[in-house]
């Protein structure tokens, strides 16, 4: 990335071209069926209402052992901690099946088999689960729910895909059909099978993996993040793990919607995220010929600004730059772009007059404009263009990148001057006496039949007394009189 020819052999060497990548936490959601989305939970914007920890083996709430923080839910040790809500797909999953996804970072040092818990479907007063374990490929099922009598199973692969859940997207489809998993958009792993049934159980029906769990997850009471308990004391151990977000989806989505859904990225953290605006300091509701306008250019963020530039754009044929002022910042210099703009630059970096932004905003620098002639009311925006900030990174050493920044323009409004000394311009060209070009306009008023209402010019030149207030030839003439008498 290269600076503008402005900018150059003004800035430090120091500064490295970095892009800033967007944050794509959870913001994938949307890629999938819209009206199959039942719930979602961004553990990383506090998005927790509604789910509550608990120790798994006595449900006993309140955990020390989960926190909320803004990286999202971590469990700190591998115990039977639950992190808990009411089954979001209750009620809503039918014969399309249904979809968790669970954003999910899993250290390397946390044991991934059959006994480590990631999440699960349960009633805790039943013997009725369903979990599925930070392995990836495991699954376990326990349960009694309508309309089959008790089934149960437990995919266990024997040669599970080495699956790297350090930061993971987990995607879980069930249908009649198959179970399958998802991690960060590639499946690895497709499961199809019959649900065991107890051996004094002489019913004929038939129940498929799918089948049992979609019955599992439309019935139980509770989702669980973590350990899931049953009516024993059996199940698997809750990990050692931050959960970013959940969502849930009432139907079994397809291999191109998982894929669009794409892998799991952390967010970014947005302390560098600036936002430029242009205020209008004078804030007067209009204003005419000859009035200064002030506007600044402000920012607010959470960097320490090392150097920027931008460009400044406004109507030059409406306003003229007044001469600018010495700053009080020796590092800024202004020109004119010769394209109705201003450009401020300041380069500062390893200088010490950096701008420390916060969410008050701090003022870059501050123009005035003289408004020239106006021939009639009209607005002016001022925007910014070309935007470069430099900043200071963690380290203190100065780094530049090119920033898209919000940026909010400014509009002002800009009124016709009052005619001083020619009631009779008629034609508005601002010239201080009448002249025969106001005889024509005030002709061809009359014949428009204009309703002549400007409150600022005097129509009524001949001033009879026998048809007061009334514009006619007679007052074209009357003007026409006083342009040559002067």
């Amino acid at each position: 990335m290269k600076m503008k020819k402005l900018l150059a052999g003004v800035l430090s060497a120091a500064m490295v071209a970095t892009m800033i990548p967007v944050s794509m936490a959870m913001s994938s959601v949307s890629a999938a069926p819209e009206d199959s989305l039942v719930a979602s939970y961004d553990f990383t914007k506090g998005e927790t209402q509604g789910w509550a920890k608990y120790n798994g083996m006595d449900r006993a709430e309140g955990n020390d052992a989960i926190t909320e923080t803004d990286e999202g839910v971590v469990f700190t040790t591998n115990a039977y901690n639950t992190y808990s809500i009411s089954n979001p797909l209750a009620g809503e999953v039918g014969d399309s099946g249904f979809t968790v996804m669970v954003d999910v970072s899993v250290p390397s040092t946390q044991a991934q088999n059959e006994f480590e818990g990631l999440f699960g479907f349960n009633s805790h007063g039943v013997w009725d689960w369903f979990g599925v374990t930070n392995s990836g490929v495991t699954m376990n099922m326990n349960a009694v729910a309508a309309p089959y009598t008790q089934r149960y199973f437990n995919i266990n692969d024997v040669n599970p895909v080495a699956t790297d859940m350090s930061s993971a997207r987990y995607v879980l489809t069930i249908d009649a059909d198959a179970i399958t998993v998802y991690v960060n958009g590639e499946q690895i792993g497709q499961y199809t099978g019959t649900a065991d049934k107890p051996a004094d159980d002489t019913s004929t029906d038939v129940v498929s993996y799918g089948q049992a769990a979609m019955a599992v997850a439309n019935t139980a009471q509770y989702f669980d993040l973590g350990y899931w308990r049953n009516q024993g004391d059996w199940g698997a151990f809750g990990s050692a793990m931050t959960v970013h977000g959940v969502s849930f989806y009432n139907t079994a989505l397809s291999a191109d919607d998982v894929a669009a859904l794409g892998a799991y990225e952390p967010p970014v953290e947005d302390s560098d995220a600036i936002t430029a605006s242009v205020v209008d300091v004078t804030g007067k509701e209009s204003y005419e010929e000859g009035d200064t306008v002030s506007v600044a250019v402000k920012a607010t963020g959470n960097v320490d600004l090392g150097g920027y530039s931008f460009t400044l754009k406004y109507d030059n044929t409406l306003l003229k730059l007044a001469p600018q002022e010495d700053s009080s910042d020796p590092d800024v210099v202004v020109s004119n772009d010769g394209e109705n703009g201003v450009v401020v630059l300041k380069a500062d970096l390893q200088g010490e007059n950096s701008v420390a932004l916060s969410d008050t905003a701090a003022t870059l620098y501050t123009f005035n404009f003289t408004v020239q002639n106006v021939p009639q009311s009209k607005n002016v925006e001022f925007s910014l263009t070309d935007t470069m900030f430099a900043y200071y990174d963690d380290n203190g050493i100065p780094t530049e990148y090119e920033l898209v920044p919000t940026l909010n323009p400014c509009t002002v409004s800009l009124k016709a001057a009052a005619v001083i000394g020619n009631p009779y311009d008629f034609n508005e060209d601002g010239a201080a006496a009448p002249n025969v070009l106001d005889v024509m306009a005030l002709a061809q008023l009359i014949v428009d039949q204009d309703p002549m209402n400007n409150s600022e010019l005097d129509y009524d030149v001949h001033k009879d007394e026998q048809y007061p207030n009334v514009v006619d030839v007679l007052d074209v003439m009357a003007l026409a009189r006083i342009v040559v008498n002067g």
